[in-house]
C-alpha cells in the first residue's frame, strides 16, 4: 500500500461494502447469481481489497471490465473465485484469460471466433465456460436477435464451449417502475431470446444492475416475470441512481479526506488561483488544502463547489489547481490543520456529481491512484 506522506487519502470502510452486499444478497437469494461489479480498481476503492472483504462474505463471482483487471486479481492471489470479463479483444487476451482460469463474456462473432482458435490449438479436454452477452437496445455489446441462429449453430459445432451464463444491459434501468419504459420492452426481447439458445436450466440469467435491482424487489411482479440475476455495480459502493425508501439503506463506503496545510490573508479586492477568477468581497483568509485535479477534484467545482469542515460547508473559491484546492476559511476559527472532506459522510458523492453536471459514477472512479487508500473495518 502507498505511504501517507501528505495528509490526503481516502477513507474506505470495506464493512460498508459488505453490509450493502449483503442487502443485495437478500434481495437476489431467489435469482441464484450476483455478481458484484469491481472494475476500474472497485470503483477506485480497491480491487483486490473489495474482492477479499465480499469473499468472506459468501462471494464467488466477481465482474471486471478488462483481461488486465482479472490478471490482477489472479495474481493478487484470488484463484478461487469466478471472474467474469465483460470486455476482450484478440488472441492473446483470450489465451491470457484461458490460462488464469478467466470466464469470458462473449459479444459477438470475433470474440467467439477467437475462442474457438484458440480452444482447438490447446488441445484442451474440459469444457471452456463462457458467458453470453445479448443485446436488446443498449446498442453498445452484445448479440442482436438477428444474430441469434447463427450463434446457436456455432454453439452446437463447438460443444467445447459451455454456456454458464447469459445477460443483458438494460439503457435506462431506471424506468424499471413503468411498463412502457424501455427496461420492460428489453427484459421481454431478453426472455424470448433465450428460448432460442441451447442453455439448460443451470445456466445464470441476469439483467438487472443497481437501479434496476432496487425496482425489480420494489415491483415483485416484475421480478416474478423476469427472475434474474444482478450485476451490482454502484450499489455495492453505497449510492444508486434512484431514489431509495427508508428500508433500502445503503452506505457509501468513501471518503475523500485532506487537511488545510496554509491559510493566505488576502485583501479585499485580491484574486485567488489560477487566471484570477475569484476575487475576494472583503478581506479574506484562503485555506490551502493539497488535493488537486491531479488527485481526482473535478476542475468544475472551481468557484461553485464546497468541502466539509466538521458540519460546516466552506466554498471553494478559484480554480481548482492539479495539486491544490483553495477554500474560503474567513468565518472558520482556527482553520490551519483543520481536516476537510471532498466528499463522503458528511458531503454525498451524488451531491458532488450534481454539482459538476455528472454523474456519481464519475466521481469515484476518476480518484488517481496517487491517493493513497486507507481501509477502515467497525
Amino acid at each position: 500500500m502507498q505511504k501517507q506522506l501528505r495528509p490526503t487519502y481516502l477513507k474506505i470502510h470495506l464493512d460498508h461494502i459488505a453490509k450493502n452486499f449483503d442487502f443485495f444478497k437478500s434481495l437476489s437469494s431467489a435469482r441464484h447469481f450476483l455478481c458484484p461489479m469491481i472494475k476500474a480498481n472497485g470503483y477506485a476503492h480497491g480491487d483486490v481489497q473489495v474482492a477479499q472483504k465480499l469473499m468472506s462474505h459468501g462471494c464467488s463471482t466477481f465482474g471486471v471490465g478488462l483481461v488486465e483487471e482479472g490478471l490482477h486479481l489472479r495474481q493478487a492471489g484470488l484463484r478461487q473465485p469466478q471472474i467474469l470479463v465483460f470486455g476482450f479483444t484478440g488472441i492473446p487476451a483470450v489465451q491470457e484469460m484461458l490460462h488464469e482460469q478467466l470466464t469470458p463474456v462473449v459479444s459477438d462473432g470475433e470474440q467467439l471466433e477467437s475462442l474457438v482458435k484458440v480452444l482447438k490449438a490447446s488441445h484442451l479436454s474440459a469444457r471452456q465456460p463462457i458467458h453470453l452477452k445479448i443485446n436488446t437496445g443498449m446498442n453498445r455489446l452484445g448479440f442482436t436477435e438477428t444474430e441469434i441462429e447463427k450463434l446457436a449453430a456455432t454453439l452446437k459445432d463447438h460443444p467445447q464451449l459451455q454456456v454458464v451464463g447469459c445477460g443483458t444491459h438494460l439503457m435506462t434501468s431506471e424506468d424499471l417502475g413503468t411498463n412502457s419504459g424501455s427496461s420492460y420492452a428489453q427484459l421481454q426481447a431478453f426472455a424470448k431470446i433465450l428460448t432460442k439458445l441451447p442453455i439448460d436450466k443451470n445456466c445464470a440469467l441476469h439483467a438487472y444492475n443497481t437501479s434496476g435491482a432496487l425496482f425489480s424487489e420494489q415491483r415483485p411482479e416484475v421480478s416474478q416475470e423476469f427472475p434474474y440475476g444482478f450485476r451490482i455495480g454502484l450499489g455495492l459502493y453505497g449510492y444508486a441512481s434512484v431514489p431509495l425508501d427508508q428500508s433500502l439503506k445503503l452506505y457509501p463506503a468513501m471518503s475523500f479526506i485532506s487537511r488545510i496545510v496554509a491559510v493566505q490573508n488576502v485583501k479585499k479586492n485580491s484574486r485567488v488561483s489560477y487566471g484570477g477568477t475569484w476575487v475576494a468581497e472583503r478581506d479574506s483568509r484562503i485555506g490551502v488544502v493539497p488535493a488537486g485535479y491531479a488527485d481526482g477534484i473535478p476542475t468544475q467545482l472551481s468557484n461553485k463547489g464546497s468541502v466539509q469542515l466538521g458540519t460546516v460547508a466552506v466554498p471553494i473559491v478559484g480554480r481548482v489547481c492539479m495539486d491544490y484546492t483553495l477554500i474560503d476559511v474567513t468565518d472558520v476559527e482556527n482553520a490551519m490543520d483543520q481536516e476537510v472532506e471532498f466528499f463522503g459522510t458528511r458531503l454525498s458523492a451524488h451531491t458532488v456529481a450534481e454539482k459538476t453536471g455528472t454523474i456519481t459514477y464519475d466521481i469515484l472512479t476518476r480518484i488517481s491512484e496517487r491517493v493513497p487508500r486507507l481501509y477502515f473495518t467497525e
